[in-house]
């Protein structure tokens, strides 16, 4: 795999990151697993994304488009996950919300290597644990979750569902892990 390099993306660069997350929920939906998004759909992404979220793009070392975008939430949800945090404070705690990796890139081990880099940018800023929700079904994100992590430390509660704003109801997992 090439090397890779991550940019916390400004102004110019959230177009680029909103093409990946479109597509690939494009994708997903296509296949039946818009699930694995909770609910969000491929038009909703851009006032989501850049309202929410503060956003990597991924890119090999070689090429000026990127292949991947990670999305971590502004605001903090750590009482959401007390029941996996005991005694980690608050301000060590940063919220994953997706990430998405072009289509075609898809199974090639980008999704893995891109959440990776991104932790051990979090790293220098004083986080050390990462928390999100997961679909159950979602064997590649959990995978993913799990490389990310220091080995043995993800913990998943038990599956609850999630409704979305608009009504719509998903099944998840709460994880969190060291970094």
């Amino acid at each position: 795999m090439a090397r890779l390099k991550a940019e916390w993306v400004t102004e110019e660069g959230w177009e680029d990151a909103y093409e990946i997350f479109y597509r690939a929920l494009k994708k997903l939906t296509n296949e039946g697993k818009e699930r694995f998004f909770a609910g969000m759909t491929p038009e909703g992404t851009k006032k989501a994304t850049k309202d929410r979220n503060v956003l990597y793009l991924v890119y090999r070392s070689s090429d000026p488009v990127p292949v991947a975008a990670i999305a971590f939430l502004k605001e903090s949800s750590y009482h959401d996950y007390r029941e996996l945090l005991k005694g980690v404070p608050e301000e060590k705690v940063a919220t994953f919300n997706a990430i998405a990796v072009r289509p075609e890139l898809w199974g090639q081990g980008y999704a893995r290597q891109s959440l990776k880099l991104c932790v051990n940018h979090l790293k220098f800023t004083g986080v050390n644990t990462l928390v999100g929700t997961v679909h159950p079904d979602n064997v590649a994100s959990i995978k993913t979750m799990e490389y990310a992590s220091i080995s043995g430390s993800l913990k998943m509660s038990a599956p609850f569902t999630w409704t979305t704003p608009r009504g719509r109801i998903f099944e998840r997992r709460r994880f969190a892990f060291q970094i």
